[in-house]
C-alpha cells in the first residue's frame, strides 16, 4: 500500500503474488477497510497501531519474521 508522494514510486500492479495498491487517503485506514471486507486477506506488518486496526476489523494481522 503506497500513500501520499510514495504513490509516484510504483504503479498499481500484481507483483510476485502480492498486489501494489495506492491508498486514496491514509494507508492504514485503506488496509483496515480492505482486510475487513475480505476475510482471505492476511496483513503482515510490524506497525502495532495498524495491527490493532486490523484486529478491530476482525481480520488477521501477523508480525513479520526473518
Amino acid at each position: 500500500m503506497l500513500e501520499g508522494r510514495a504513490r509516484a514510486g510504483a504503479d498499481e500492479a500484481d507483483v510476485d503474488g502480492g498486489e501494489v495498491m495506492h491508498a486514496p487517503d491514509e494507508g492504514d485506514d485503506t488496509i483496515a477497510a480492505i482486510s475487513g471486507s475480505n476475510r482471505d486477506v492476511v496483513v503482515v506488518t510490524a506497525d502495532r497501531e495498524l495491527s490493532e486496526l486490523i484486529q478491530l476489523a476482525q481480520s488477521a494481522a501477523v508480525m513479520p519474521s526473518a
